[in-house]
């Protein structure tokens, strides 16, 4: 533990009275005895508890600005607490809030600080997006720590804690010769390094880790891959290269705050490791994926803030929503990386038949139903590569049913095994191969016979995508019911196009293509004949 209190809290205890309020501060009064009474009582209180120590210090970190005060500022100031005092599960926190909840000043300005009351030996990196944001948290720190407020507590908590033979025993201050913005220094040997996301870091080591947004938005726009690979980069820099810059692995606390932004961004990752977790949407769900047993919120709904005192009223909310779109507002404010319905393609629009496949093509093969096989071919089989996809998709009275899908990593040789054994089950009812010709998938047309289709023509992926989306908005894209694929195919359909991956709805979204730019093109051809027909009737002959 980095914190031995005198009196730990051992639940959430709120700060009664202040949810949804606006608190003025007083200006210091030093020579009016019931001021001095009262800052006395606001120091204790401040020493003991990290959201206390926020409301005191809050005049220097925001000076001339009223506080909006919270009860989440109450939750995650408890939940960084837990963290120092050595009680979080893994010594490791995750913490997503929306913008504008306050999150950088509790994580990157006052934990540190507050931590220095108990610990001043403590040593602390932080890692930010940009070092435009590491540097200025840093001032923000050192700026907090200089203050004359804070130096009056300071010695408060060394006689304080020192009467419980705890904290440091010893009046401190900063040191003269490391005190720069991107570091700085105490006489107890503490330090504070903020550092970037692309900064070397070799050498330095930390006992508490702060990372915060180390993912920008920048970073999520692109292609699929694009996202993934930028996500994986990120991935290995909080996993692989901080991860070593602990001064005790596995005992130094580490926390990370972001919004969610992917579905594969370091949260992400995080969250499939078991790692403790702190997360607030901003508006209350109870069938959110990652609940938070400290959210006081009760009510489905419920938002972050409480009104009307928010940073962000109802008509706010609103109108940042219609700015940022389903996907913008799914990952700030509600932190998943896609809506929670889906986005271009809402769950609950999905419709699914009963019984076999191939009984199912036979019947619609004389009724004028078309079975089509759709490949899209990744360009090699490694671990983080793109799936191949092979879609087997029936077009019927103007439906798509998705006979089978087969997502797999396989080279040349294994694809060209996929090609033959779909082949040679289904041979007799496709009508039509469609391989988008990219990658692997080019290869594959010179060795095996299929239409194929180059996506550059067509758009990008979610113009692409679009070609699907009126067969789902009316039900008329089906998946066989009870198949162990089916939960799949929607889970990556609703996080298009912010998922990791896009092969399925690649594969049959070059169906939509084909039957949309087909029907397209016959239409052209048989007004092209028409035309000429009456040519021929007025010359009264035959042309060609």
């Amino acid at each position: 533990m980095l914190v031995e209190p005198v009196y730990a809290r051992d639940k959430l205890e709120y700060l009664h009275g202040l949810e949804g309020a606006i608190l003025q501060f007083e200006k210091d009064k030093p020579k009016d005895p019931a001021w001095q009474a009262r800052d006395n009582l606001r120091q204790v209180a401040a020493v003991h508890s990290l959201a206390a120590f926020v409301q005191y210090t809050w005049p220097v970190t925001h000076p001339g600005r009223a506080l909006m005060w919270g009860p989440h500022i109450d939750v995650v100031c408890f939940a960084y607490e837990q963290l120092l005092y050595g009680r979080v599960e893994g010594h490791e926190l995750l913490v997503n809030l929306p913008p504008r909840c306050l999150k950088s000043m509790l994580t990157n300005v006052t934990m540190s600080a507050w931590l220095w009351l108990h610990n001043p030996s403590a040593q602390i990196m932080t890692i930010s997006g940009n070092r435009k944001v590491a540097y200025r948290d840093n001032i923000a720190t050192r700026d907090l720590i200089m203050s004359d407020r804070y130096q009056r507590l300071m010695k408060t908590a060394v006689d304080l804690l020192g009467e419980h033979g705890l904290g440091p025993g010893e009046y401190w201050e900063l040191s003269k010769a490391q005190n720069q913005k991107e570091s700085f220094q105490n006489t107890m040997r503490g330090s504070r390094i903020a550092n970037s996301a692309d900064s070397k870091i070799t050498g330095m080591g930390m006992d508490l880790q702060i990372v915060d947004d180390i993912v920008d938005k920048s970073q999520v726009l692109g292609s699929p891959s694009q996202i993934a690979n930028n996500m994986a980069k990120a991935v290995a820099l909080y996993e692989e290269k901080l991860s070593t810059r602990m001064n005790s692995p596995g005992r130094s606390p580490r926390v990370m705050i972001m919004q969610r932004l992917a579905e594969a961004d370091p949260a992400g990752h995080a969250l499939a490791r078991g790692v403790s977790n702190l997360i607030l949407p901003w508006n209350y769900d109870l069938q959110h994926p990652n609940t938070s047993a400290l959210d006081w919120r009760q009510h489905k709904g419920q938002p972050l803030m409480q009104m009307p005192n928010s940073i962000y009223p109802p008509k706010a909310i609103e109108a940042r929503q219609r700015q940022l779109g389903d996907y913008g507002f799914a990952s700030e404010f509600n932190q998943l990386p896609a809506p929670a319905g889906g986005g271009m393609f809402p769950k609950e629009h999905w419709s699914f038949y009963k019984g076999d496949g191939r009984s199912l093509v036979e019947h619609a093969r004389g009724r004028g139903g078309t079975l089509y096989l759709s490949m899209d071919c990744a360009s090699k089989d490694g671990d983080n590569n793109d799936f191949t996809v092979a879609s087997l998709v029936l077009h019927w009275n103007d439906d798509l049913y998705v006979i089978e899908q087969h997502r797999v990593k396989v080279d040349m040789t294994g694809l060209l095994e996929l090609y033959d054994s779909l082949h040679e089950s289904w041979g007799e009812h496709i009508v039509k191969v469609l391989i988008e010709d990219a990658s692997n998938g080019t290869a594959l047309l010179q060795l095996r016979p299929g239409h194929g289709m180059k996506p550059q023509k067509h758009g990008g992926k979610e113009t692409r995508a679009s070609y699907l989306q009126p067969y789902h908005a009316r039900g008329g894209l089906l998946l066989p019911d009870g198949r162990s694929w089916t939960r799949l195919c929607i889970r990556e359909f609703a996080l298009f196009p912010r998922g990791a991956y896009d092969d399925q709805v690649d594969a049959l979204a070059q169906v939509a293509v084909y039957i949309a730019t087909s029907k397209r093109s016959g239409a052209h051809i048989g007004a092209a004949k028409k035309r000429i027909s009456v040519f021929e009737r007025m010359l009264g002959r035959t042309l060609g």
